[in-house]
């Protein structure tokens, strides 16, 4: 149990290394308006109450990466609090339905961090061992023009105090960094 629990810590101080580092447009872009004037957002219902991104300034980006022939889809909104939701799609291939969370060998990872309590829930590598936990879903239903777009759901799971977060009717838009 204690490498499990140190195994969530690294992939919850990956997941925020991410979300730190994730870069939203910042050319100024307007297309389809949106308070953030980019039309970026990430929403989801968390245990049945809604939670969004914020859309009063820029909190919602993308990035495509490609180092040799893989290619990684990040995505991630955050609220005026600071929490965020983040997921990465490895061996990203265009629009389609991924999964996290269902066996060790599967990279793709989708979490919620919070502020306050300092916590993290996630569908990863390591709660495919966590028994009755659902796998992560992420569809993308559209990458066209430096956009993508799509659904996720998912039970994540805090390692540190062993509770369980249910992620249903998640959806996002994101414009791509690459």
């Amino acid at each position: 149990m204690k490498n499990f629990k140190k195994t969530i810590a690294l992939l919850f101080a990956i997941g925020a290394m991410t979300f730190m580092g994730c870069s939203s447009d910042d050319d100024g872009n307007t297309n389809n308006g949106g308070a953030n004037g980019s039309g970026e957002y990430v929403r989801v219902k968390i245990d049945g109450v809604d939670w969004s991104a914020s859309t009063s300034f820029d909190t919602t980006g993308g990035t495509l990466s490609t180092t040799g022939s893989v290619t990684v889809l990040v995505v991630q909104g955050s609220d005026e609090g600071g929490n965020a939701i983040n997921f990465t799609i490895a061996n990203y291939d265009g629009p389609g339905t991924y999964t996290t969370g269902d066996s060790v060998t599967n990279t793709n990872l989708i979490q919620y961090l919070s502020i306050s309590p300092v916590a993290g829930w996630a569908s990863n590598v390591a709660t495919s061992v966590v028994g009755g936990l659902t796998p992560g879903s992420i569809t993308v239903t559209s990458d066209d023009n430096g956009v993508v777009i799509g659904t996720f759901s998912f039970d994540g799971y805090n390692a540190n105090d062993m509770s369980t977060k249910v992620f249903t009717e998640g959806e996002f838009r994101a414009n791509l960094d690459n």
